[in-house]
């Protein structure tokens, strides 16, 4: 198997309750790692995709949008860089904006390690599609 993954990632499902511009919507995200852009290959149109540090505890919450969301939250403003997002009342900032053909199948893509909570935490790992057969697992923590 040496040689057959060069880039792995993991990603949870999460929702949240989104606040901005005096409303309240509910978005589907991805608790990604940051190697999660460069498995897939994504590259956002709009600034940045996370960096290594913000995969960390204690890092600033940032948030990476689905263009989609882009669109209708904030109507395609290209000045949406360094904006806040409130997510359950937790302020995130706006660091990038993902292209319309994605792998990232969630409103808004977000680290897991600002979230860190108590109880059971699940993930799924994959590796890109791309690639003759993709690997894939399941697992849980408590």
């Amino acid at each position: 198997m040496k040689g057959l993954v060069d880039t792995a990632a993991m990603v949870q499902a999460a929702s949240f309750n989104a606040t901005f511009d005096g409303r309240t919507q509910h978005l589907r995200a991805g608790r990604v790692t940051w190697q999660w852009f460069q498995a897939f290959g994504a590259e956002p149109i709009l600034g940045r995709t996370f960096l290594p540090e913000e995969d960390q505890s204690g890092a600033e919450r940032v948030i990476v949008l689905s263009y989609a969301a882009w669109q209708r939250m904030f109507g395609g403003q290209h000045d949406v860089i360094d904006k806040t997002l409130l997510l359950d009342d937790k302020s995130y900032r706006v660091i990038g904006v993902m292209r319309t053909a994605t792998s990232l199948r969630s409103s808004v893509a977000v680290p897991p390690a600002p979230h860190a909570s108590t109880g059971p935490k699940c993930w799924s790992w994959t590796t890109p599609t791309s690639i003759s057969t993709p690997l894939g697992a399941i697992g849980c923590t408590s």
